[in-house]
């Protein structure tokens, strides 16, 4: 199995965009994984879907503004990978998901598990990232197998895109 890595300016061709921006997108859903991780919905009106037409494997990065330790309002800026196949609607709007572990110290990542919610408007970054594979449905099942502990290729399996060269290509038979 062949993984195809890309620029990321042959990433943007191969999608339709030049460059990545951010908009404001609304948190459609918030779903609790575990108990320090969420699965983050947002909605992607018709007029930006194809800013946000992505590839299995890509990410997206999220900007806000929160208070840092001494009060201060700082901008924040972290990169999730999307971690669900792309999924569009007949009005035209898509959306992207992405998971969110809270990380021991992380000022984004507690705030999102603690505080996000539906309805919450954050600053979206346009899909990136060349660890994409251009194979069709062919081992989707093992590739999923594979893949449960990485999101970008959680994404990959479900889209039918087969696992990267550096994963084995077979589970590991259970010990008798």
């Amino acid at each position: 199995m062949t993984v195809v890595r890309q620029t990321a300016a042959e990433s943007a061709a191969a999608t339709g965009r030049r460059r990545a921006s951010f908009h404001p997108l609304t948190v459609d859903e918030v779903r609790r994984l575990t108990d320090d991780a969420i699965e983050v919905t947002f909605g992607v009106p018709a007029e930006l879907a194809g800013q946000f037409d992505y590839l299995p494997g890509q990410y997206v990065a999220l900007r806000t503004t929160l208070p840092d330790e001494s009060g201060e309002p700082k901008e924040i800026r972290r990169s999730y990978s999307i971690c669900a196949e792309p999924r569009s609607f007949a009005d035209g709007s898509s959306e992207i998901r992405v998971a969110i572990k809270k990380d021991l110290g992380g000022l984004f990542s507690t705030w999102a598990n603690a505080e996000l919610k539906a309805g919450d408007v954050l600053d979206v970054m346009s899909p990136m990232g060349a660890f994409v594979s251009k194979h069709g449905r062919d081992g989707k099942e093992q590739n999923l197998m594979n893949s449960m502990n990485h999101p970008d290729e959680m994404a990959n399996a479900l889209a039918g895109s087969p696992a990267p060269s550096w994963q084995s290509p077979q589970v590991p038979a259970s010990p008798p």
